[in-house]
């Protein structure tokens, strides 16, 4: 079968996320990512999963926003904690009743195109294998959708020594 090129549809796969703000995202993907068992924090069996979230309208839709969520509510080396953001993006999402049991490991069926919101307050700088530095959205709280996205453009994606920087590096269009 034969490619057919076309120039004017040569958008990246992702939009990076270009400032803070409140969201109206949809659940692109999710995917289960095991057990997390850790000896240092005596957390063992705690689920974890991934969620990439797709910014839906406004100056930065079709941006991603990529949050790792962590069952620690049997965690006894530490006062639990990550779990109420489960807790907060299903409350957000509004399908689930109180008291239902849900099984993570599930999480890739029943999670993509749910519809909610999710403010971002901050952007955590990370390294890539690579040594490259670079900076993620950092998701404060989820919420019920919200009529619009609102980005709060006081609140800039960091860039470095004035450029942005990007995990596939050396890709440029002349």
């Amino acid at each position: 079968m034969a490619f057919t090129f076309n120039s004017q549809d040569i958008k990246a796969a992702s939009k990076v996320l270009g400032y803070g703000g409140d969201y109206r995202v949809k659940v692109q993907s999710a995917e289960y990512q095991g057990k997390d068992d850790n000896p240092q924090s005596k957390q063992f069996g705690s689920d974890k999963f991934q969620v990439v979230f797709e910014v839906m309208d406004g100056s930065e839709a079709g941006a991603t926003i990529r949050h790792f969520f962590v069952d620690d509510s049997s965690s006894t080396g530490y006062t639990p904690f990550r779990y109420r953001e489960i807790n907060a993006m299903f409350a957000g999402i509004g399908s689930v009743n109180d008291g239902a049991a849900i099984e993570l490991a599930n999480v890739g069926q029943f999670l993509p195109g749910q519809i909610l919101s999710v403010r971002v307050n901050e952007f955590e700088k990370f390294t890539t294998s690579q040594g490259r530095i670079g900076y993620s959205p950092n998701v404060a709280a989820f919420g019920a959708p919200i009529k619009e996205s609102v980005p709060d453009k006081s609140n800039p994606r960091p860039k470095l020594n004035g450029a942005e920087t990007s995990i596939n590096p050396g890709l440029f269009m002349h």
